[in-house]
């Protein structure tokens, strides 16, 4: 018997950009900015997203790692998932993100990642 198998080459969660720890409840984009496009920064969405990055940071705290290493290595670790398409605008930032690459979790903490996904709104 002949299994098919698909890969998918993910964008990353909320973009990536809202996991790199840069905004809070006070931020604001500008009304010309493009990512109003996105949905993540609407109002409700933005403060539902980033509830999930206080979670994050919680379970990174445990790994010594980042919420964007999580964000990472969880969509990584999703089945058909074979490339992850991580933003990164200079050499420091690509280097950074193969951290994640050698970040290893636990089956409970890969658990609290994905019901994270569950509830959210990107």
């Amino acid at each position: 018997m002949c299994k098919k198998f698909s890969q998918f080459c993910t964008l990353g969660w909320a973009g990536l950009w809202l996991v790199g720890g840069r905004y809070d409840a006070d931020f604001k984009l500008d009304e010309k900015d493009w990512r109003h496009r996105t949905g993540a920064f609407a109002e409700g969405t933005f403060e539902k997203n980033l509830a999930v990055v206080d979670h994050l940071k919680k379970i990174a705290s445990e790994t010594d790692s980042t919420p964007a290493h999580l964000a990472l290595k969880w969509l990584m670790s999703q089945p058909g998932v074979g490339s992850v398409i991580a933003g990164a605008k200079n050499v420091d930032q690509v280097s950074n993100n193969n951290l994640s690459d050698a970040l290893t979790l636990t089956a409970e903490q890969l658990s609290a990642i994905h019901a994270l996904t569950l509830d959210r709104v990107s």
